[in-house]
């Protein structure tokens, strides 16, 4: 059975990659002025993790990477499983929460992979890749495919294909087929862009979100 750390650690194959800035746009003047707020405990920030000079080492010896976790926890993501066909011919699965909309037109999709991940060359050396929206009752799939060591091999009975031939999970919320595009080092992880080529969703259905180290339920709203 997977651990909690162990879905805690989507991060270690993943990452969470972005923060929240809450913002809300105010009427001025007749236009749309956006006005950002911050959530504080401890007056004016005061007591803030510096960020500066990120790109330089010795600039975070110091930065506590549990508490910048904990910060980032506070952005709610969905929950999405990527396949992929293994060099043996198995579709091969993995859990993330860095899934992104990079652009609608082209649509284009990327996704991130931390370096140290047992499952990094698998991942990196696929010309096809899917993207599937976990349904909101798929605690047991996250909790398999986030497992540390685990099998990552889809039953073929759960698969299907679309246009590039990746694997696609068949009782996803929403799925899309990609093809790589361009992979990109980027700090201690890969960025994985791909041009969606086909997909398909249940707009109906209740999603897997996940938020400050647990599941929650996102709600279609239809």
């Amino acid at each position: 059975m997977a651990t909690t750390d162990d879905l805690l650690h989507f991060l270690d194959d993943d990452g969470l990659v972005a923060a929240h800035v809450e913002m809300r746009l105010e009427i001025a003047s007749g236009a749309l002025t956006p006005a950002y707020t911050s959530r504080t405990v401890k007056g004016a920030c005061i007591d803030r993790q510096r960020t500066t000079a990120m790109s330089d080492p010795k600039a975070t010896e110091s930065f506590d990477s549990s508490d910048y976790r904990r910060a980032l926890g506070g952005f709610g993501t969905g929950v999405a499983l990527v396949a992929v066909r293994a060099p043996n011919g198995a579709a091969h699965g993995m859990i993330i929460n860095s899934l992104t909309s990079v652009s609608l037109n082209p649509p284009i999709m990327l996704w991130c992979l931390a370096r140290t991940s047992s499952v990094f060359d698998i991942y990196t050396q696929v010309e096809a890749f899917s993207l599937n929206i976990l349904r909101s009752d798929d605690h047991d799939v996250a909790r398999h495919y986030s497992r540390r060591g685990g099998d990552r091999v889809i039953p073929l009975d759960q698969v299907c294909t679309m246009e590039t031939g990746a694997p696609v999970l068949a009782a996803a919320v929403a799925s899309l087929d990609c093809r790589t595009r361009l992979r990109q080092s980027m700090g201690d992880h890969e960025v994985i862009y791909g041009d969606v080529v086909a997909y398909r969703g249940d707009p109906g259905v209740d999603a897997l979100g996940f938020f400050r180290g647990k599941f929650v339920t996102l709600k279609s709203g239809e």
